[in-house]
């Protein structure tokens, strides 16, 4: 149980890391972990921690990944100091799962931290600031602010451009996450050119099939069906939920994602049967990885009930609709699908005053 066994397994946990093999990479990170600590190796049981963390996120292991990252954050201050590299690494990792868990202020709070912390460390030209900018325009998305994500996108991927080779994961990302955008905004030609460019670098960079491969594949695929390539869409969904089951696993919400868009081609050729089918089959995924509470829920809710509608199921519809309302008034959200849920259940139950003789 000498250093060097420990990193050879630290070492082994980041290339099954990389590989997305996230179990055997939990293992040997783990085992680092023991051996550091025995050896009272402070900086790299921070390092170990830190990665276990990221494994443990990337799993959707959301609340261990959350005190993982802590744990290595408090041990990275006292080894390092308050304003160093590893710890505003650790604060931006801990704003990625609070991200997933869609707290977006705490999280959009820890990524301001990351952000002052890189800068006053290596000024603003710098691949670490890139990837701040990168997360927090993820936020500025889902809160609606897509003017002010697209510029955040396109300063991250100049940084990037600058700063990193040609073939790099990170820049990789910048372009996921700007081709995402200009999908959005129906930029559709620049989102597809951008996302096929990122596809280019990750399968030069990881052979193997990996997580991100697919990651782009999904959102050329939303790219086809926008453009009304229905085809050539479901292709690219089906190869997308191949590579993530093979990647993160067939009951992540990857997979449910997919599920999600494959019920979008369904709904676009009018095969609500079908489309309902898959949207029960994400719902089902993401109950296990979420909390009932979470507006992911209420969103697949909200389009389960559209199709009960367009088939005529009313009830079924009306069931849909009560529980997807349930869980945004607790959220407090009124806007977007929630109006929708709102607009369902004021139809529907006219109609069960029309049949039932009352006033409508």
């Amino acid at each position: 149980e000498s250093e060097e066994v420990a990193f050879a397994a630290f070492n082994l946990g980041l290339i099954f890391k990389q590989q997305d093999r996230f179990s055997e990479a939990a293992e040997w990170m783990g085992e680092a972990l023991r051996i550091f600590r025995l050896l009272k190796s402070d900086p790299n049981v921070s390092a170990a921690l830190g990665n276990l963390g990221d494994i443990c996120q990337r799993q959707g292991k959301l609340d261990e990944a959350i005190t993982k990252h802590k744990e290595s954050m408090r041990m990275a201050r006292r080894v390092h100091g308050n304003e160093s590299e590893e710890v505003a690494g650790q604060i931006n990792h801990i704003a990625v799962c609070l991200q997933r868990q869609n707290e977006y202020d705490k999280a959009m709070d820890k990524f301001e931290q990351a952000h002052e912390m890189y800068c006053s460390i290596h000024g603003e030209d710098h691949a670490h600031v890139a990837m701040v900018l990168d997360n927090m325009a993820v936020i500025l998305k889902n809160q609606c602010e897509i003017a002010k994500a697209l510029a955040m996108q396109e300063k991250a991927l100049a940084i990037r451009r600058r700063t990193l080779p040609p073939d790099h994961q990170h820049l990789a990302n910048s372009l996921f996450n700007l081709g995402e955008t200009y999908r959005r905004v129906e930029r559709l030609e620049e989102g597809l050119a951008t996302l096929e460019e990122g596809l280019g670098i990750v399968r030069r960079i990881h052979p193997e099939t990996h997580s991100l491969e697919g990651r782009f594949i999904e959102g050329i695929g939303t790219v086809y069906r926008l453009q009304g390539q229905l085809d050539e869409a479901m292709e690219m969904y089906k190869k997308a939920a191949r590579i993530f089951r093979k990647t993160v696993g067939p009951e992540s919400q990857e997979i449910a994602a997919v599920l999600e868009d494959i019920a979008c081609v369904f709904v676009d050729r009018d095969m609500f049967d079908k489309a309902y089918e898959k949207h029960e089959e994400s719902l089902n995924i993401l109950r296990a990885l979420l909390p009932p509470l979470n507006h992911r829920l209420a969103f697949a809710l909200f389009n389960m009930a559209t199709c009960k509608e367009m088939l005529g199921e009313n009830e079924a519809a009306i069931a849909c609709a009560r529980e997807a309302h349930a869980i945004y008034s607790a959220r407090g959200i009124t806007q977007g699908a929630a109006q929708g849920v709102v607009n369902i259940l004021n139809r529907q139950e006219g109609i069960q005053a029309l049949s039932q003789g009352g006033p409508f």
